[in-house]
């Protein structure tokens, strides 16, 4: 059970907050912009002064949460190799994040909150910010 306190757990779920949350504040840019709200991409936008630089800031930010994601979950998988048993919980336990950050996405794009259930696309996803 030492790998529960383990810091890379720690950190692990961090990168999981993280990317719900980045990938959070760009779907719902436009409405919070809308609402004059305080979120990454009105204050991106105002501090790079340009809306394209803002998505691509947050875009690669949370590119870079998975990529660390991985990395950490590397370090764990190394951590527990002699414990099968461990191995496998620990694996699916990593699934599920994988799973809650794709599925974040995908209620983000499908839900009428955001508007973005129209601009839906296979692979992609058209943000139209209309402001």
């Amino acid at each position: 059970m030492a790998i529960l306190v383990h810091e890379d757990m720690s950190h692990l779920w961090d990168r999981v907050t993280e990317h719900t949350w980045l990938v959070n504040d760009l779907i719902s840019g436009k409405k919070e912009i809308m609402q004059e709200n305080v979120s990454l991409l009105p204050l991106l936008y105002a501090n790079k002064g340009s809306l394209q630089s803002a998505v691509d800031k947050i875009v690669a930010a949370a590119r870079t949460s998975a990529e660390d994601f991985d990395t950490i979950a590397g370090r764990l998988r190394k951590k527990c190799e002699n414990d099968a048993a461990l191995l496998q919980d620990l694996e699916v336990f990593m699934n599920s994040c994988r799973y809650n950050c794709t599925g974040n996405v995908g209620w983000s794009l499908m839900t009428g909150r955001y508007g973005m259930q129209q601009c839906e696309k296979y692979g992609e996803a058209l943000l139209r910010l209309g402001i």
